[in-house]
């Protein structure tokens, strides 16, 4: 078996009808994916509808969203408001630094 078979149990795609049926193609299709190489678009496609974002780029491997938070590659969950807490939280730093 390749990653592909890897990567769509761990997506939860635990039958290749499932997983045939998200990636628009025939069950045989996604035997020959486990069998030698998946195209990197239906890759992507399962990260994708799986949360995870490592077809962003390696800087965002390991990453994942779940039920609206950003989960990182340790675990730790970031929520919207954090994000938008980061220029208040700069500013305060710079304020502080400025005393």
């Amino acid at each position: 078996m390749t990653d592909f078979y890897e990567l769509r149990i761990k997506a939860g795609l635990t039958s290749r009808h499932d997983t045939a049926i998200l990636c628009g193609v025939t069950p045989r299709t996604i035997r020959n994916w486990e069998k030698h190489k998946a195209p990197k678009a239906a890759i992507s496609l399962i990260l994708l509808s799986t949360g995870y974002i490592d077809w962003a780029g390696p800087p965002w491997h390991g990453w994942r969203f779940h039920h609206g938070h950003l989960i990182t590659p340790e675990h730790d969950t970031i929520t919207a408001g954090d994000i938008r807490a980061i220029p208040y939280l700069k500013q305060s730093i710079r304020l502080l630094q400025n005393r």
